[in-house]
């Protein structure tokens, strides 16, 4: 993290997995101000042909003995944030997905 923005991405120990890069980097901001920095920022995007999904991203972050939390930023409604909740890293986590903003025809 050391050549990224030291205002914005602080080397520390939240995880921040993305769909979005501004929102993602926005959360490690706000992070950083909190004074909780990253291990590690995956952004990985939400177009049609991507190349990691959120379980893939998920693992990485597990595996990175450096996080002890993820922060997982998604899309209302996103099929991949709906398995997600199947994976074995959610039962872990303080958190899930929400969708209390979302239009009712969307999860």
């Amino acid at each position: 993290m050391s050549r990224h923005n030291p205002n914005i991405f602080q080397p520390r120990e939240f995880g921040v997995i993305s769909r979005s890069g501004s929102l993602g980097t926005l959360i490690c901001l706000n992070l950083t101000r909190a004074g909780i920095g990253q291990s590690t920022f995956l952004g990985i995007g939400g177009d049609p042909m991507i190349g990691t999904t959120t379980r893939d991203a998920l693992k990485a972050i597990e595996e990175d003995l450096r996080a002890r939390a993820v922060v997982l930023v998604g899309e209302i409604g996103g099929a991949m944030e709906r398995r997600r909740r199947n994976t074995p890293q959610a039962c872990r986590s303080p958190s899930c997905p929400s969708s209390r903003d979302a239009p009712p025809d969307r999860e």
